[in-house]
Parts: C-alpha cells; sequence; structure tokens
C-alpha cells in the first residue's frame, strides 16, 4: 500500500512537471525543462528527473495546439463534438450524415485555426503559413480518430498531426508518455480546465430510403495498393519519417548543444568574476604592500636618525666625563 501511494504521488509530480513544462512559452522550453529536472534531481526523484529530460520540445503547430487545449476549451469541445459524430457516420457508412457534416466540419476548423492565431499573438509567437496548415491538419486527425483526439487536446503534444484520408493517424512520438506508455495529459484546473464532455451523442436513427438519385463522389478516394501511384505514396511516406526522425535527432542534438553552451557560458561569467574579484584582491594587497614598504622606510630614517642623535649624545658624556677627571 505505501509503495502503491508513492507510486501514485510520483505520478501525480510528473504530471504536475510536464503540465508546467508545455504550458511554458516556447523560447523558455529548454529553461524551463533544466530547472524541472534539477528540481526532481534535488528531491531524489531520479526516475521523474530522467523522464523530464527525455521529453521533447514541441514544434510551433504543437506547441500551438497545445495552448489552444489550455486556453480555448470551448474550442476543444466543439472540436471532440464534431469529431463524435463524423466518426459515428463514419463507422454506420453514413455517406449523407458525412456529407451533411462537412459545414460544421469547416467551421470547428476555423475556429481551431483562429484561436490558434489568437495564442500566437498574446504571446508573441511568429507563425508562418505553413505552421497555420500543420495546426489545422492536426484538427483534420484529430476528428478522424479518437486516438490521434485524445493526443491533440492532451496539452503535451511534441509535433503535428496528419490524416491521409484513410487507416489510423500516426501518433507514435507525436505526445508525452510516461515510461508504462500512457498518455500525460494536461491537468484540470485553472484556465486550462477542460469542460466535463457532454454524453455520447445518441446513434442517429436509419435514413429512409430516398428515391436514387446519382451519389455524392467520395471525398477521397484512396489509390490502389498495387498501383504506381500508390507505391510513390509509399516511399514518399517512408522517406518523410526517415526525415522526421531525423530532424528529430538533430533536434535533440541542437537542445543538448545549448545546454552545454548554456552552462559554458555560465561558467565563463562566473571565471570572470572570479578573476575580477582576485584582481581587486590582487590591487588591494599591492596597495598594502606598497603602503607598509613606505612606512618601513620611514621607520628606518627615523631609526638611523635616534642612533646618530644616541652616538653624537654618548660623545657628549665621554667628554664631559674627561673634562671632570681632568680637574681633579
Amino acid at each position: 500500500m505505501a509503495v502503491e501511494r508513492a507510486e501514485q504521488a510520483g505520478a501525480r509530480d510528473l504530471a504536475r512537471a510536464a503540465d508546467e513544462l508545455y504550458a511554458a512559452p516556447l523560447a523558455d522550453f529548454v529553461p524551463t525543462r533544466t530547472r524541472l529536472v534539477k528540481q526532481a534531481r534535488s528531491e531524489k526523484d531520479r526516475e521523474r528527473a530522467r523522464q523530464l529530460q527525455a521529453m521533447r520540445k514541441p514544434t510551433v503547430a504543437a506547441w500551438l495546439v497545445n495552448q489552444v487545449a489550455r486556453r480555448h476549451p470551448e474550442t476543444v469541445a466543439r472540436m471532440r463534438d464534431v469529431g463524435a459524430r463524423m466518426r459515428h457516420a463514419q463507422a454506420s457508412l453514413d455517406a449523407q450524415g458525412l456529407a451533411n457534416l462537412r459545414g460544421e466540419r469547416d467551421e470547428a476548423l476555423t475556429r481551431l485555426r483562429d484561436a490558434a492565431g489568437e495564442v500566437a499573438q498574446e504571446s508573441g509567437q511568429p507563425v508562418t503559413g505553413a505552421t497555420a496548415d500543420e495546426v489545422r491538419e492536426t484538427g483534420v486527425a484529430a476528428l478522424a480518430d479518437a486516438s490521434a483526439e485524445e493526443a491533440a487536446w492532451s496539452g503535451t503534444l511534441t509535433r503535428a498531426l496528419s490524416y491521409s484520408g484513410f487507416g489510423e493517424v500516426d501518433i507514435s512520438d507525436a505526445v508525452v508518455r510516461t515510461g508504462t506508455g500512457t498518455v500525460l495529459r494536461r491537468l484540470d484546473g485553472g484556465a486550462g480546465e477542460e469542460p466535463e464532455a457532454g454524453p455520447e451523442p445518441e446513434p442517429q436513427p436509419e435514413p429512409e430510403p430516398q428515391p436514387e438519385s446519382e451519389p455524392e463522389p467520395e471525398p477521397e478516394s484512396a489509390p490502389e495498393e498495387d498501383s504506381p501511384l500508390a507505391r510513390v505514396l509509399t516511399r514518399l511516406r517512408r522517406t518523410a519519417e526517415e526525415l522526421h526522425e531525423q530532424v528529430a535527432v538533430l533536434d535533440g542534438r541542437t537542445e543538448q548543444a545549448r545546454e552545454r553552451l548554456a552552462e559554458r557560458e555560465q561558467q565563463v561569467t562566473d571565471a570572470e568574476a572570479a578573476l575580477a574579484a582576485a584582481q581587486q584582491r590582487l590591487e588591494q594587497t599591492v596597495a598594502e604592500r606598497d603602503e607598509a614598504a613606505t612606512e618601513l622606510a620611514g621607520l628606518e630614517r627615523e631609526q638611523q636618525d635616534l642612533r646618530a642623535q644616541h652616538a653624537a649624545a654618548q660623545d657628549e658624556v665621554t667628554a664631559t666625563e674627561q673634562a671632570l677627571g681632568g680637574r681633579g
């Protein structure tokens, strides 16, 4: 029981630290992580320090989505509602229902993009058109896939999500997880509190048979698996995944190099301060030495004068004594 309570407390501490880390301004991510790691180490929590150190800095798009999840709960609630109904229609093979939801889908994605723009403006975070597109693509993925939805609104997203139009969304390495694989979610409460989720939407009744009409075109049709286009698409996806992994590795190495540079700069600053203090002490010591030497020279001169006066007085005593002796 005691071990279980300790594990629960450790999990809460890790969740709190992760929430603070991914809520911080993007430019402060590395310093905040360094501070949280040092705090965990000072509290003798090596596992929390290790997991915090491994947490990756989010891309700009992922950071914006994380802040929308904290600051715009109404936007997230709208995305969840539309996504649940779209997935229900998809599972029910309700093409008409999906078509009817297109307007709400586009409106929800527009709200998401606008909310991200507000976050960027309030935070002074520059956003390119490509970044805004990545925010929208993450919203598209969250609407299409329940796992992507949980990752997108966890508040600890590390990269943008994308949906190819079929299959599941790849959320590997896209969200912070604990050592056991559990997704770390932002903590409820404060400005980032998420409204309680409403009840699952009731299944819509089967539509009544309608007179045959020309079917609406599919939104996107997947290429045949053996077609040249499918093979090219597969190669492009693999290349993109490899490049993403390489970028992630370089991002990690760059962050480590920046941390080392910051540490070395601090060491140089400390050494320069120590050198300045030592130089000041040296100058003070030299001045005191010179003052002591001057004082010593003066005392030596005074000593010589006194000796000369003493010798003269002694000579005078001797002469006086001799004169008195001659008279006798």
